[in-house]
């Protein structure tokens, strides 16, 4: 069987998801194609995480990066669909990301045109959903949206987001048929101490560190996460650490001479470079709280989950995904990034308790739940099947995870 990995995007998560899928993948065929863009292939994150893993595999930089706006973007995506089973005579095709992809070619079902023929199967993986969340800014209207993907060819639509899932089977539960919750794949991240960690990383080992780690861009509120801990009432040994690439508008914020003063003092310190998974751990394990200031994030923060399996409380925001699962699942603090001194005041309080948190058992299930090796047998249960091989799976009780942390009506009175 000839399977094909489809992925055009590359900065953020995207690899590291292609990565698990091709590994997963060709346990069972060899005949594995891996379809990329010419700018994805010549990236920093190809490198880090793909090149690596790669095992001979047919690698092919024929994607594109889908344009800027709904009409364009879309043609980009059906397009794509429709070469990568032109150009490599697909039987199946895995669309490890395929936030908008799913969608894009259930529109284009809708006016009659299907760009890959019934005899392939194909599989996306959705982390987005933002219609299900209150407040969520979309340009394309929900309406539409359920229709295509209600009309998409996708033979299988995975989710990572369990309150998205559990909203569509409040409000919506035909088109909540339509997907199956997979985890968020989480590593097994060496538990390291803090001293370790930071000594391995050149940083101080006194005192307190709150550490954010990812792409560091001013809308994942990295702004407001300074403006705060400038105004926070935190002893002079207390620090923030910024690690990943800094996005320009970060760059340009840090040159503020109030930031620059924290930086010369070490209070701020920074790790301008994008993390491999081994040092994505050690940096949440050399920190006493990882914090996710996300103002505008409805959809999963894998970087929350990922703290929680280094055993580090989360402090994010009070809104969307981070807002509900902060307290649903007792993983730490919360506080409104918007307002400043509320932000602040969250700052202050991760502080003062984050030597007396301990991880809930709803918190343990959760991060058992997102385990790598369940996230790569999802993707090849249905390749298993149509090759006639054992596709058991061991069941994982989500039912349970979403009704302990009592988020089982979730959705169901949102107007």
């Amino acid at each position: 069987m000839r399977v094909v990995i489809a992925e055009a995007n590359y900065i953020g998560h995207y690899y590291t998801y292609v990565r698990r899928v091709l590994e997963s993948v060709r346990e069972i065929t060899s005949d594995v194609t891996l379809l990329v863009s010419p700018d994805g292939l010549r990236s920093k994150e190809f490198e880090t995480n793909l090149r690596p893993a790669l095992r001979g595999e047919n690698v092919i930089d024929c994607l594109r990066i889908p344009r800027r706006g709904m009409f364009k973007g879309s043609l980009d995506m059906v397009n794509n669909m429709r070469d990568a089973v032109r150009k490599t005579k697909a039987d199946h095709l895995l669309v490890p990301s395929a936030d908008n992809v799913a969608q894009a070619v259930g529109m284009a079902g809708l006016m009659l045109y299907r760009p890959f023929p019934r005899t392939v199967e194909t599989e996306g993986l959705l982390t987005v959903l933002s219609f299900t969340y209150q407040g969520a800014v979309r340009t394309v209207p929900a309406g539409l949206i359920t229709r295509a993907l209600q009309r998409s060819p996708f033979n299988r639509i995975h989710l990572i987001d369990l309150l998205a899932l559990q909203w569509l089977k409040n409000r919506m539960p035909k088109l909540a048929e339509r997907f199956s919750v997979i985890p968020d794949p989480v590593e097994n991240f060496e538990q390291i101490s803090k001293a370790t960690a930071r000594r391995i990383l050149g940083l101080p080992e006194e005192g307190r560190l709150m550490v954010c780690p990812g792409i560091l861009i001013y809308r994942k509120g990295i702004g407001l996460l300074l403006n705060a801990f400038l105004e926070s009432k935190v002893t002079p040994t207390d620090r923030i650490l910024l690690a990943g690439p800094v996005g320009e508008d970060v760059a340009a914020t840090l040159k503020d001479p109030r930031f620059q003063a924290l930086i010369k003092s070490g209070r701020v310190q920074i790790i301008d470079k994008y993390l491999s998974a081994e040092e994505l751990g050690q940096v949440m394990c050399a920190g006493d709280i990882t914090v996710c200031p996300y103002p505008q994030q409805w959809h999963p923060s894998s970087i929350a989950i990922k703290s929680l399996a280094c055993d580090r409380p989360v402090l994010g925001a009070d809104s969307f995904w981070l807002g509900q699962m902060i307290p649903a699942f007792k993983m730490g603090w919360t506080a409104n990034v918007n307002d400043p001194e509320s932000l602040a005041r969250g700052v202050e309080q991760a502080f003062e308790e984050s030597g007396s948190w301990m991880q809930s058992d709803s918190a343990r299930k959760l991060v058992e739940f997102q385990s790598i090796d369940r996230f790569r047998d999802c993707w090849t249960k249905r390749i298993r099947q149509r090759m006639g091989l054992d596709e058991s799976i061991p069941e994982f009780d989500v039912e349970s995870l979403i009704q302990n942390a009592g988020l089982e009506s979730y959705g169901r009175n949102q107007t």
